[in-house]
Parts: structure tokens; sequence; C-alpha cells
């Protein structure tokens, strides 16, 4: 645990990157307090060999004023990115916290993202993941994610395997004050694949009370 101001790159090389969550029987304390920081000065991280991963991080403050480029991730061959929090992240030219530029016959998986607070400084699109160029024989899988959008930019539509996903606010426990877990109330509470909990961390603080006036 602890705070990495770095820009992680895995430099054509096949590597699992994870925190401590990977080997602690998916302790989600981990996945909050072992944070990259991309120090605004690039992608947080940057995955360009088959067969990676990334499990278990807080991912912040990265930037990209680069159209190949996310503010958190950029993805450039087939990985999986599992059990991470991605918030504060920001870009200039294009509108994403997570890019996926296909090569040939990727296949890109994300599972158990919560992908909220990352802003687009140019257009106001936030919280997107966009993938460039693809072949109708490329895959995405998006699983048991908190996340805005998709967009696809140039190519052919990819193969697309949503499932177990939530786009709206899911009550989260103090996200103003940087704690992203759920209230035990939270529409992604249990609504996951086999009865999981959507998003990077589970529950954190009892319901919160929704007060309506009419």
């Amino acid at each position: 645990a602890g705070t990495y101001v770095e820009n992680i790159d895995y430099n054509n090389k096949q590597l699992v990157v994870a925190s401590h969550f990977l080997s602690s029987d998916e302790n989600e304390d981990f996945i909050s307090n072992t944070i990259i920081d991309g120090d605004s000065t690039a992608s947080c991280v940057t995955i360009n060999a088959v067969g990676s991963e990334l499990i278990g991080f807080t991912l912040t403050n990265g930037f990209s004023n680069d159209e190949g480029k996310g503010g958190a991730i950029s993805v450039r061959e087939s990985s999986t990115i599992s059990h991470c929090l991605i918030i504060n992240n920001f870009s200039d030219q294009y509108f994403t916290p997570i890019l996926i530029w296909y090569t040939a016959d990727d296949s890109v998986a994300f599972d158990h993202l919560t992908v909220f607070d990352n802003y687009n400084l140019s257009n106001g699109i936030n919280n997107g993941i966009v993938w460039l160029e693809a072949l109708t024989t490329d895959v995405i899988n998006i699983s048991n994610t908190i996340f805005g959008h998709f967009e696809q930019y140039g190519g052919e539509q990819p193969i697309q395997n949503f499932v177990n996903n939530y786009s709206n606010y899911p009550l989260f426990c103090d996200s103003e004050n940087g704690d992203y877990s759920l209230a035990a109330n939270s529409p992604a509470v249990g609504n996951g694949e086999n009865g999981s909990n959507i998003g990077a961390l589970g529950i954190g603080c009892e319901a919160i009370s929704l007060t309506y006036h009419v």
C-alpha cells in the first residue's frame, strides 16, 4: 500500500502488475490504498504487450492531451484490467479515461472497475471507455463495472460483451471525500455476476436515506 507518483509503461513486456489485493483473499482496502498517481503528466498506465494484466489499484491524476492515449489507461494489446478504482483523471483532445487502440484480433477485458469523476477539459464528455480502429474480429468484454458510456471511432464494429454493468450514480458512501465504496442500499450491491457487487469496491457504509421533496 502507498502512493506511487509515476507513469507505468509495460514496455512491450507481458506482465501482471498487481497490488496485494491479488494475494490477500481480495481485501479491497488494497485497492483504495495502493495508488498510482499520474502526476498530471501522462497516462497512469500504458499496456502494450499481449496477455498483460493490471489488478487491484486506484488510478488517479493521469492526464492526456494526445488523441491516441487515455487519461488513466492506454491499452494497445490484448489484456485484462480488473478490480481498479479509476477516479479524477483528465484528458484534453480526447474524451476518455480509458482508451483502447486495437491492433489485430485483440481481446480486451475490464472487470469490477469503478470509473467515476474523470473529466474531459474540452468537450465535457466524461467517464467514457473509447476504442479506436477496431476490427470485426476484435473483442471487448466489460463486466461488473461502473462507468459512464462507451464510444467507438474508426474501424469496424468489434464483438461486444457487456455483462452486469451500471452507468448511473450508484450511491457511493462519500465520493466527495474520496470514499467510493457502496452504501448498503446501492443498486450496485449484489447485482453483479453471480451475486457479486458491481464496481471495484464493496459495501462501506449503512444505507443512505433518500429524501424527496414534492
